[in-house]
């Protein structure tokens, strides 16, 4: 494997495949997740659907810099006060490459180096655990228990675990990280690698070690990023890119502006005098600034984008600023009429900032959790975004959904039965030979309340020639039926 693709790995790029064993979180008692490209939640209110997204949110949104912010990591009480030490052994031994070629890092300071990197990690993960739920940690643990718990892996290999008490890495691998003095090495790069299996091998522009005066300021730059590629190898199998779409979208919607507005005008008092700041949970608060920092480029996904928009809505979202850095008007245009958002139906709102991240946000391979994604949507519509859905999942994004639609879930079971004809049975049978579904692609999980106060998730069965099991949706269409004969019975 070519190091570039070792470095696409590790950055967090691959589709979802990972999974989460939870314990007294919030409603759920006990549930075991296998994330995939298409995991679909279910079930009644207050059972944890939205807890489990938000929670696997989370793990994903604690290293969504990795790679992008390199300069500015964050750093734990603990990594703030072993600093200096770490820095000046540090400092020693890159000190030997001005008499060699190479040097090798000594083992203990790699073992400390993935100590902080644990240290760290816990923090960011706790840190976006209580930014995206708006609670604490004492909040989130389920009543009448003393602490929840979070074990993450893949396949049989445990990632980590997390208690409230702390974070415990169990995929740290052993570090051998080399240091080698290039005159290639790019000074504003300072640190390339070559990572397999808890190998490094780090480039470091003989300029920089020349470079006295601005030396401890590009060595701890140096560090950090170091400390970035080692937290790399222990979460490959976790992605960095998620972006999170929560339920009521159509009234965030409609007041972004005005919130953005409020926002701007009371900024100004920072610093001078109280200002109270109404709370948001993080999802909420990183939903706005999605859409107020939106530009007009081209995701990803802009041609399901705009197909969405065409058959549900029956034309386009458009963006449109007033001047340049204006927070922008957002418009449904239908032929020759253009609607402004505030005054566009419930289920434009509601899935306009979808397929405006669709079409101008998304990235390859990124990661797509939505809340009741058929809010306020005919059936047929309901019917067409799950067809859209599957066509995301084609092109290499993952997708999360709660629902309670058994329309999209019908819809789901019908691409997974159609993975089991031709490339053109499919063409004849559904219009699309890229229309369906393996095994492998899809986890649906039911939430049921256990009646002690809780809930538990499980897995609902599904194969490729019987589809997925609606047993979930059966019972309430009998109880319906059942209602309907005992009117007949009675009347008259």
């Amino acid at each position: 494997m070519k190091p570039a693709e070792l470095q696409q790995k590790s950055a967090g790029s691959a589709r979802l495949g990972f999974d989460m064993l939870i314990s007294d979180f919030g409603p759920i008692k006990k549930a075991a997740i296998s994330l995939r490209p298409l995991t679909i939640f279910i079930g009644g209110n207050d059972t944890g659907k939205s807890y489990a997204a938000m929670l696997a949110h989370s793990v994903m949104s604690a290293e969504r810099g990795i790679g992008r912010r390199a300069y500015a990591p964050a750093r734990s009480a603990i990594e703030a006060k072993n600093l200096e030490k770490m820095l000046s052994r540090f400092e020693k031994v890159l000190g030997g490459l001005v008499h060699a070629d190479k040097v090798v890092c000594p083992p203990r300071l790699a073992a400390q180096m993935a100590c902080s990197c644990i240290d760290e990690y816990s923090v960011r993960l706790q840190r976006e655990i209580v930014r995206n739920f708006g609670s604490s940690l004492q909040e989130l643990t389920r009543s009448g228990a003393g602490h929840f718990s979070i074990a993450l892996q893949s396949g049989s290999r445990r990632i980590m675990s997390y208690k409230k008490s702390g974070l415990a890495v169990h995929s740290m691998p052993k570090f051998n990280i080399m240091f080698e003095a290039s005159s290639d090495a790019c000074p504003a790069t300072i640190l390339q690698s070559e990572q397999c299996n808890g190998n490094v091998r780090c480039l470091v522009a003989k300029s920089i070690l020349a470079n006295q005066s601005d030396g401890r300021l590009l060595l701890s730059d140096l560090y950090a990023r170091l400390k970035l590629e080692m937290l790399r190898q222990a979460v490959a199998d976790i992605p960095s890119r998620s972006r999170y779409f929560p339920a009521a979208r159509s009234g965030i919607l409609q007041a972004h502006r005005v919130i953005a507005s409020n926002a701007v005008k009371n900024s100004s008092y920072a610093g001078i005098k109280n200002v109270h700041v109404p709370r948001l949970s993080g999802v909420v608060s990183d939903f706005l600034s999605d859409i107020i920092d939106i530009q007009p480029t081209r995701g990803h996904h802009h041609d399901i984008g705009s197909q969405i928009e065409n058959d549900i809505f029956g034309g386009s979202i458009r963006l449109k600023y007033s001047h340049p850095g204006a927070i922008p008007e957002i418009f449904c245009e239908r032929s020759a009429a253009s609607v402004p958002m505030r005054r566009a139906s419930s289920a434009v709102s509601e899935l306009a900032p979808f397929t405006l991240h669709l079409k101008h946000r998304a990235e390859g391979h990124g990661v797509i959790i939505i809340e009741e994604p058929e809010a306020h949507l005919h059936p047929r519509s309901q019917s067409l975004l799950g067809g859209h859905i599957v066509k995301l999942v084609r092109e290499g994004a993952s997708i999360i959904i709660t629902t309670h639609s058994s329309i999209l879930f019908e819809s789901a079971s019908q691409y997974l039965r159609a993975s089991r004809l031709r490339p053109q049975g499919r063409k004849n049978a559904l219009g699309d030979e890229d229309m369906y579904l393996r095994e492998d692609e899809i986890a649906p999980y039911i939430f049921r309340a256990d009646g002690e106060g809780g809930s538990v998730a499980e897995r609902i069965d599904l194969s490729a020639k019987d589809g997925i099991e609606q047993d979930a949706f059966v019972k309430e269409d009998r109880l319906l039926n059942e209602a309907n004969l005992r009117i007949e019975e009675n009347e008259g």
